[in-house]
């Protein structure tokens, strides 16, 4: 299940400890797929999911515009390069 990684990835990237806590999600995947993981997310720690989803390309490029800006918190992608891409 991707519920554990979810939990983990998310711990890394804002330190989140629930309680009120909201982060951001940008999603390559299929919102049908990824939807009820977050929702399940949100139900187990209480932090509140902000959801974004798109092509991939389109969400990791909508991240590089928005810089510093972004208020993407966990990017999750069905491509590698996109991954690649925001890494650089």
């Amino acid at each position: 299940m991707l519920l554990g990684p979810l939990l983990a990835v998310v711990a890394l990237a804002g330190g989140c400890s629930g309680g009120g806590e909201r982060i951001t999600v940008y999603s390559g995947r299929t919102a049908e797929l990824i939807r009820p993981l977050l929702e399940r997310f949100s139900e187990e720690t209480g932090i509140s999911v902000d959801f974004k989803a798109g092509d991939s390309a389109d969400m990791a490029l909508l991240i590089d515009q928005e810089g510093d800006n972004s208020p993407a918190d966990v990017f999750i992608s069905q491509t590698p390069g996109a991954t690649a891409f925001l890494a650089d």
